[in-house]
């Protein structure tokens, strides 16, 4: 019964971040979600939780949430991909949702993205260097309060 009613305790966890320390990194999502006016998980209408390494990876990769950006963060999240996963499946989503003019994310109603492969293969090639998966056995919580700059340094986002 994701996001139809609240549950006060995660949605408390996730607003809590708006009070980290300028530049870190879970006052960087706390931004990131405010400003874009998406819900914190927990929340009444949110996505369920394990949206957060999606969001997260737009805050580590600075990638905004435009579809030319959604595309770049799918991108990069292929570039990510280790061992024996497709990798591809992220792009193939991408491709399918924007440029082909289908509206299965609030960021893409009434727009329809072009595909830029020089934007896709830089964001992909970045994937490749980060040194962690996001969305895989990546747990943030112990790093929300360093600092991002220091973050993407260490995990070779540049």
């Amino acid at each position: 019964m994701v996001g139809l009613r609240e549950d006060a305790q995660i949605a408390a966890r996730y607003r809590a971040l708006a009070g980290y320390p300028e530049g870190s990194l879970g006052r960087a999502y706390a931004d990131f979600i405010t400003g874009n006016g998406f819900s914190f998980p927990g929340e009444k209408g949110s996505p369920p939780e394990f949206i957060i390494f999606h969001d997260l990876t737009h805050v580590l990769s600075g990638y905004g949430t435009d579809p030319q950006g959604e595309l770049q963060v799918l991108a990069f999240h292929a570039g990510c991909q280790r061992e024996e996963k497709d990798p591809f499946s992220f792009l193939m989503f991408g491709i399918a949702e924007f440029h082909l003019g289908l509206t299965l994310s609030p960021v893409a109603e009434g727009s329809r993205g072009q595909l830029d492969p020089a934007q896709m293969l830089a964001a992909l090639q970045r994937g490749v260097a980060c040194k962690v998966d996001p969305v895989d056995g990546w747990d943030p919580w112990p790093v929300m309060r360093r600092p991002l700059a220091e973050l993407r340094a260490e995990y070779g986002i540049s």
